[in-house]
């Protein structure tokens, strides 16, 4: 209560047009099965308006509606086009799943842009918080990466999700450890 809170997501989930009949976000595009959980991307009546928008904590909100704004706090839900391979430690961005056909236009044969372009966009949507994130990733080796990198330092109140899976511990709760230094991968 008194906090000011909104759920954003890169775009990785259609969003089905006016034309189709979602100019109010009435259509639920963000949908993770698996949990049952179903939110429209933001109102495309209200795009200006939706980050103070009273119906916007009923959506999903995108880059494009929530960079340059700040939240106290934000949950972030990581598509399946930002994925992470521990065998190799490397960050991999699926062409596929991407659903931004203007932001990955020219990108299909260059991997390198494509991951430079989805990780800004996650990078952007989780700096939109002052006082917490929360995450949800839909690939569990992301999850599970994240919680490592994460794994008792304190100041960093970031949870790391996956199928109901908690792979993350509120970092705020550890005292005595030092907080992350420098630059992370994303």
């Amino acid at each position: 209560e008194g906090s000011y809170a909104r759920m954003l997501a890169g775009y990785a989930w259609k969003w089905t047009s006016e034309r189709e009949g979602n100019k109010h976000g009435e259509v639920c595009d963000v949908v993770i099965p698996e949990h049952g959980f179903a939110l429209p991307w933001n109102s495309r009546s209200a795009r200006s308006t939706w980050a103070i928008d009273d119906s916007g904590m009923q959506q999903v909100g995108c880059i494009h509606t929530s960079q340059g704004l700040e939240f106290d706090y934000v949950g972030v839900i990581i598509g399946r086009d930002l994925q992470f391979d521990p065998a190799s430690m490397k960050f991999h961005a699926s062409w596929e799943d991407c659903r931004d056909s203007n932001g990955k236009k020219g990108l299909r044969n260059d991997p390198d842009r494509m991951l430079k372009l989805i990780k800004n966009i996650y990078r952007t949507l989780m700096t939109r918080a002052m006082k917490g994130c929360y995450i949800y990733c839909c690939d569990e080796q992301l999850s599970r990466y994240f919680s490592s990198c994460l794994n008792g330092r304190r100041g960093f109140p970031v949870r790391a999700y996956h199928e109901g899976r908690d792979y993350g511990i509120n970092a705020a709760d550890s005292p005595g450890q030092p907080p992350v230094q420098g630059d992370s991968d994303l």
